[in-house]
């Protein structure tokens, strides 16, 4: 059986040294280290994929394609002049550092997919599962791909989300830790719970922590455990680490995690071995970590509020979503998936939007991205009988973004202290407790959720829950 034939074009032999320390075996391998060479090269054998590296920064200035002061960019340079000379022939990009913009300039101009080096020192599988991919049939993959992430929730078909359910489906197979990054409301949770259900460890449990909702008295026994009657009355209880063991800990917003947590977490992914409170015994736990984020943990390690070496044993994988702006032609399926899943919901018959409607939705702005539109979509479902119109959007979005002192509002909305508390249900208790930090902080989410001891997330939650955004300032989903 004849090896699959693989140019690596690099200014160094890193990767050619990588690729035949790791993945030797089925492949054959040829290098050259600049563009001007790629034209000779490629006329003079049949290759079957390229690995392409993004910077060329060691190559002499009269090797280089483009200006010295952008060898940084040079395979993207190198990247077009493939394409004009084998416009089929599959590349993986390789860069030391990747950013979304120039993961997506490479999609546009061609590349199969886009890879950091990072991630392939940390887990050999990494790459190799990239070429298998990339050899398949063309659009084989790329179907498969879409309708099996469309399943699990994550809607779209987009350039951008073509490479994130490539990104996933590399990560499921791994068993290296996960850090996903990206603004509020672009899918983290559902990335983190399709990397999960795709992995080995889908059998196990997938077990939750919301860094953002961690009581401060109470994070440590949480996450690691409690012996029965270290204080009084207090009953033995196992921890996340444990309840996990096997399957995968997810830390939602884990740069919300106490800075004097931080270390033991470290401590406890190491070692694969926790400590209940109350006990020296440890206790050994095989737990794979995913954990997402909105915050740019670099501007935290140099503030001082994330550790560096917590942060690298995370970013083992790092997957970046892109915001609803960058992959506007999912907007229309996004629509329809959420009429039709609101509509169940609240057993209602399926509605339908009109054109202009839906040309609207594919051009406003959304600063909560994904979920903004959703819920805007889902408070439609809720008001209209069988068709979306503009006119209803706007309406819409004129209620919620009307500030409170120009809406009027029953009476009964507002609480004070001298409201009775008897005979009410404990969610009617908990309706009339947002409703008075709302009103007592103007409005203004975030103060509101701290004076209850809750965060962000769940403040809006319960704010949709309970029907109460008319009683918030500005309002849109964060």
């Amino acid at each position: 059986m004849s090896k699959t034939r693989v140019l690596i074009i690099d200014d160094t032999d890193i990767l050619l040294s990588y690729c035949r320390q790791f993945l030797s075996e089925g492949y054959e391998y040829t290098h050259c280290t600049s563009g001007k060479e790629v034209e000779k090269v490629l006329n003079q054998s049949p290759f079957d994929l390229i690995l392409l590296d993004k910077n060329f920064k060691t190559l002499p200035p009269e090797e280089l394609l483009g200006p010295p002061a952008d060898a940084v960019n040079e395979g993207l340079r190198i990247l077009k002049k493939i394409r004009q000379i084998k416009k089929d022939l599959p590349v993986i990009m390789i860069t030391s550092y990747a950013d979304y913009e120039s993961a997506a300039q490479a999609l546009r101009l061609g590349a199969f997919d886009y890879v950091e080096s990072d991630a392939l020192q940390k887990d050999e599988m990494f790459l190799r599962i990239k070429m298998q991919r990339a050899l398949q049939p063309k659009g084989f993959a790329r179907e498969d791909l879409i309708k099996k992430f469309n399943n699990l929730g994550l809607i779209g078909k987009s350039k951008p989300m073509e490479l994130l359910f490539e990104q996933i489906e590399s990560a499921s197979q791994s068993d290296s830790n996960v850090l996903i990054q990206g603004d509020t409301g672009t899918g983290k949770e559902l990335v983190a719970k399709a990397i999960h259900k795709e992995s080995k460890r889908a059998d196990f449990p997938l077990v939750v922590v919301d860094c953002t909702t961690l009581p401060q008295n109470l994070i440590e026994s949480i996450l690691f455990g409690i012996e029965k009657n270290v204080a009084t009355s207090v009953d033995a209880r196992i921890g996340k680490f444990e309840l996990a063991s096997g399957g995968t800990l997810f830390f939602d917003e884990i740069g919300d995690l106490s800075l004097e947590l931080q270390p033991k977490l470290l401590r406890a992914i190491e070692e694969k071995k926790i400590e209940r409170i109350g006990s020296a015994k440890p206790i050994s736990v095989d737990v794979r970590i995913i954990v997402t984020t909105n915050r740019n943990i670099s501007e935290e390690i140099k503030n001082n509020r994330f550790r560096a070496d917590l942060f690298y044993r995370l970013n083992q994988i790092n997957i970046k979503l892109p915001p609803l702006s960058q992959r506007r032609q999912d907007i229309a399926l996004l629509v329809y998936h959420f009429i039709e899943q609101k509509c169940q919901q609240i057993e209602k018959t399926k509605l339908d939007i009109t054109r202009d409607a839906l040309e609207y939705l594919s051009q406003r702005n959304y600063p909560g991205n994904v979920r903004e539109l959703e819920n805007l979509i889902y408070t439609a479902c809720e008001k209209v009988e069988t068709l979306i119109t503009l006119k209803d959007l706007y309406l819409i979005e004129k209620i919620s973004q009307e500030p409170i002192s120009e809406i009027s509002l029953p009476e009964e909305n507002f609480i004070d202290e001298k409201v009775s508390l008897d005979g009410k249900t404990l969610s009617e208790l908990e309706r009339l407790a947002i409703i008075q930090a709302l009103k007592k902080h103007n409005g203004y989410v975030e103060p509101a959720a701290k004076s209850l001891g809750i965060g962000k997330t769940m403040m809006y939650e319960r704010i949709n829950r309970y029907q109460l955004k008319h009683l918030v300032k500005g309002y849109s989903i964060k």
